[in-house]
């Protein structure tokens, strides 16, 4: 893939903005569970409490990500036009 696989210095500097909000989705996601796990073992809505974890953990993932300054929100929103 040539040029377009490597690291540019911009990623480099966020990377680890972009591993603490990883961690800090994680840690989300392990307190989401705990509380929904009750729904997750209720066959009538475990999809639902599961496509909400997926949620949640989205939202968080690009919230804190936003806030720690690992990337734009409106860098996102360009690179999904493309």
């Amino acid at each position: 893939m040539g040029d377009a696989a490597k690291f540019d210095a911009r990623f480099k500097s966020r990377l680890v903005r972009i591993v603490g909000a990883s961690i800090a989705m994680g840690g989300v996601l392990l307190v989401a569970a705990m509380l929904m796990q009750p729904l997750l073992e209720m066959a009538t809505v475990r999809y639902l409490a599961l496509l909400a974890l997926v949620l949640i953990g989205m939202i968080s993932y690009f919230g804190i990500g936003h806030l720690l300054g690992a990337f734009r929100l409106s860098e996102l929103k360009r690179n999904l036009r493309r």
